[in-house]
């Protein structure tokens, strides 16, 4: 086979592979237009533009200050509490269609998993209840911190002086009776 076989079965095939998609043979398009696309390039280039204005206008011009502490553990906080509320009812869905399982199949093992889903749950309320007292404890901690103090309490003395001037001070504490 030639070269220029080669080239004309390339092309047969190519134009029977193309009337089965419905496309016109490859030599049947010889009216063709020829279309400038500098124009619609430029057209592109400046609706990209307006558009990257546009968008960057939108976008707020100081930057995000960071989180503080209090503010990030409130976030952790409000995102678990959400996702133990989803956790909780979906397992109560779960929970609902296991006990059609169970009644119907009357299978051990069905109601050993109801009663394993039915624990989990319980444990995921609990949790969910302990947190919520975190928080609050963490509240009232934050908005009064003597509150989980009881106050000053100063638990080290410190005396300074001579080892003589101790002893004199606590031979007059025995003598007033303040054994403190």
């Amino acid at each position: 086979m030639t070269g220029r076989t080669s080239f004309k079965w390339k092309i047969m095939m190519v134009n029977n592979i193309g009337k089965y998609l419905g496309l016109p043979p490859i030599g049947a398009v010889e009216d063709a237009e020829i279309v400038d696309d500098k124009p619609l390039a430029k057209k592109m280039t400046t609706d990209a533009s307006h558009l990257s204005k546009k968008l960057s206008s939108n976008l707020p011009m100081e930057p995000e200050k960071p989180l503080t502490r209090s503010e990030e553990a409130e976030n952790d906080y409000d995102y678990a509490r959400e996702n133990m509320y989803n956790v909780i009812e979906k397992g109560t869905a779960a929970l609902e269609e296991l006990l059609g399982v169970a009644t119907q199949s009357q299978h051990p093992r069905a109601y050993e998993v109801l009663a394993t889903t039915m624990k989990t749950l319980v444990d995921a309320n609990k949790e969910l209840v302990q947190l919520s007292k975190k928080k609050v404890e963490e509240d009232k901690l934050n908005d009064d911190p003597q509150a989980g103090s009881g106050g000053n309490v100063t638990n080290n003395n410190l005396f300074v002086g001579t080892t003589h001037d101790l002893l004199k001070v606590l031979a007059d504490m025995r003598k007033n009776g303040n054994s403190q």
